[in-house]
């Protein structure tokens, strides 16, 4: 998603990157939780994905690619967008998965 440049009459469009390498880490972490806010009240889209770890607020698209189930949010957490289960599992394995954590935290 690309934002507009708020100079009056400014055609410019910035990217994620490009907002990242003008402004401080503090500002960036702020416009992207305004940004995901926006997303979240704007876009009611289900191909967007929260990320599950309960420190980030990340929002990011799915994969288009049904076979990648596993992806990595802008903050580094690694999680399967189909179980929701935090790390790394392989594909098909998330009743397993889900099934070993409910008996590890039961």
């Amino acid at each position: 998603m690309l934002i507009m440049c708020l100079y009056g009459g400014c055609p410019k469009l910035f990217s994620d990157e490009e907002v990242k390498i003008l402004v401080t880490e503090e500002a960036f972490v702020k416009y992207k939780k305004y940004k995901v806010a926006q997303l979240r009240l704007a876009n009611h889209n289900t191909n967007y994905i929260n990320c599950p770890y309960p420190d980030c607020e990340d929002l990011m698209e799915s994969p288009q690619d049904v076979k990648d189930s596993m992806v990595q949010c802008e903050f580094g957490h690694k999680f399967c967008t189909r179980c929701k289960t935090i790390g790394w599992h392989k594909i098909g394995k998330c009743k397993k998965v889900i099934i070993t954590l409910f008996t590890f935290l039961g």
